[in-house]
């Protein structure tokens, strides 16, 4: 084990594509070679991560995951796998993953959110209804901010689930992405990068992408509140 933080005083992980690494014992995670799309994790505190540790093997595991999804949605998009083959071998990743705590929180996130994406931006979405479905719920079980995209997911389902299901992700779609929004991610990954002299990240990149998934979450929950009020 090369090093360790405890899990109690990680909030938020932010990946964003092309940047190094800053870490510290309170400050978010950022990590490098991110999806096109960054992906915010958040890991809220709980009694479940009592004691716990985390390694810096799991977040290698984190990066090597996320690869792999990534790989899996680029065939996807290129016709090289069907879309049943892309949601089996995401469900697979996510299983495998269910024996340790933080990876069994972090690992649905870093899946389903770019699984997700690929199904809605697929030409024809008709008979995606269950993999958006199971995606969609994954997130949102599993804590993810992401409101914009499930947002959109859920205008896509709106025939799949009935009007209490779709409530009651909603509802806890804006609840997660609220919690992550009022952590005030932005300065907390400029702190990390300011704190760590040998770090590679530019800071106004951290504050720009950090920015822009600001923007993208509140337009989300925007989106989630007017679907509630039909």
């Amino acid at each position: 084990m090369i090093s360790t933080r405890n899990a109690l005083g990680l909030v938020a992980l932010l990946l964003i594509a092309g940047c190094g690494t800053a870490t510290d014992s309170t400050s978010p995670v950022v990590s490098s070679s991110a999806p096109s799309s960054s992906t915010v994790l958040v890991v809220k505190p709980s009694e479940v991560f009592q004691g716990y540790e985390l390694s810096d093997e799991a977040l290698e595991r984190l990066d090597a995951v996320r690869d792999e999804i990534n790989a899996l949605v680029n065939r996807y998009e290129e016709k090289g796998i069907t879309a049943g083959e892309l949601n089996d071998a995401a469900n697979e990743i996510i299983s495998s993953h269910a024996e340790d705590p933080f990876l069994r929180v972090a690992i649905p996130q870093v899946v389903s959110l770019p699984a997700l994406h690929a199904f809605l931006a697929s030409e024809d979405t008709e008979n995606l209804d269950s993999y958006i479905a199971r995606h969609t719920q994954m997130l949102v079980d599993n804590d993810s901010p992401h409101a914009d995209e499930i947002s959109q997911a859920l205008t896509m389902l709106d025939d799949y689930w009935d009007a209490e299901k779709i409530q009651t992700v909603a509802e806890k779609a804006i609840e997660n992405a609220e919690y992550y929004l009022g952590k005030n991610n932005a300065h907390a990954a400029s702190k990390a990068a300011e704190d760590h002299g040998s770090t590679d990240v530019p800071v106004e990149n951290l504050q720009e992408s950090s920015a822009r998934i600001h923007a993208e979450m509140g337009s989300g929950v925007q989106h989630l509140e007017q679907l509630l009020e039909k």
